[in-house]
Order: structure tokens, then sequence, then C-alpha cells
């Protein structure tokens, strides 16, 4: 059971189609590249975090950016494997959050100046080698977990290097259209990741209560 407790909110979601087997070659060997219509998938989340100790009322806040592709183990033990995220890099402005993160369930955290910053209903993410502005529109919904949208959101399951995974427990996304203003994005470049292959997909979540188990 894990004894850690967030609350995300205000979550900012940036989708890369790729190649796939350009980014398998980026990948540790123990995994390989998700696919939805022949393509891989990156994406970048920015987002505010307030984190905890279960049973403890206090709660600090940081801003957290956090790269990603989706994959499946390499040479899975189950017969049909879930699909689930790697992370690549993610940015908080906690230094005990990212040493908590890198020591208990072995994401690559590092502590950053990374922002995450609200003025009425637009949302400014800053960190090493993304900018951009979101601005939401519309309803927030449950997306259909057949759409594209509902695919890329609705993963419950972090992959590490050597093919073992961790849990992720949420409710579903609240999620809603938004436009987007990118006003930098050298991510893929730093991390060596492939360029996209197709239009980005944008969205929106207000957010909602988050754990991770380093097992399942």
């Amino acid at each position: 059971m894990s004894l850690a407790r967030a609350d995300v909110r205000d979550v900012c979601f940036a989708h890369w189609p790729v190649e796939a087997g350009e980014l398998a070659a980026r990948l540790p060997a123990a995994l390989a590249p998700a696919t939805r219509d022949g393509s891989a998938w990156v994406s970048v989340l920015g987002q505010r975090t307030g984190a905890g100790i279960r049973g403890v009322p206090w709660r600090y806040e940081y801003a957290q950016l956090a790269v990603r592709a989706y994959v499946v183990p390499a040479e899975p033990e189950e017969r049909f494997p879930q699909v689930g995220v790697h992370f690549l890099d993610v940015e908080s402005g906690s230094r005990f959050a990212s040493l908590g993160a890198r020591l208990l369930y072995d994401i690559p955290f590092r502590h950053t100046s990374v922002r995450h910053r609200r003025s009425g209903n637009t949302f400014e993410i800053d960190g090493d080698a993304f900018r951009a502005r979101f601005e939401p529109h519309g309803e927030t919904a449950v997306a259909d977990p057949d759409t594209l949208a509902g695919w890329l959101t609705d993963r419950y399951r972090y992959y590490l290097p050597d093919g073992s995974h961790g849990v992720t427990e949420h409710p579903p996304w609240k999620l809603a259209k938004t436009a987007v203003s990118i006003e930098e994005n050298r991510v893929l470049d730093r991390l060596d990741l492939p360029e996209p292959v197709g239009d980005a997909v944008f969205r929106y979540s207000p957010g909602a209560e988050f754990r991770l188990k380093r097992r399942p």
C-alpha cells in the first residue's frame, strides 16, 4: 500500500504521434512502443501537484512537467500486456518530491525552476525546454476509452527501464478541449526523440486524486 498521496490539478496534456521504429531505437531494450492507428506516441504533461502522506492533512504544492512515452514490455509475461507510460524526464519544483520519487518509485525526477501559472482561464507552463499557454474551452467530460483522447489519458501503469511496472491510481480524467500556443518546444530534441509524424492532441483536465505504487 502506498503511503504517498497527491492532488493533481490543472493538468495540461500535449501528445505527439511519432514513428514507432524510431521511438523503439530510443527506448530501453526491455520496452517497446505502444501504437495507436499505426503511430507511437510521446506526451508532455504540465500540472500542479499537492503532495502529502495518507492520513496527514498538510500538503505541499509544486509545479511539475513530465515527458513520457507510451509503451508495453518487449517480452511481456502477460498475454495481453497493458499499455503504460515510461517516464523519460520529470521536472519538479520540489527538491523533496524529486528525491522521494527517485528513491521510492525509480522515476527520473529532477529539481528545476519549472512553473505552472494560472490567469483566469489561461494556464502557462514554463519548463527547461517547453513553454506553452493552454486555454480550455467547453465542458469537461470523461473521454470514451475507445477514442484517441481516451487511449492517451486512460493509463494506469508506468513502466521502468527493466520492463517491470508500477501502478497509478486515479479516477478517469475529466477532459476539455483546449486552444494551445506553444512558445518553445525543444523537448524532443533535448531527449533525442523522433520528430512528430502528425498533428498534436491537446487536452486539459481540472485534475484528480492520484497515487503511485511501485509494485501492483
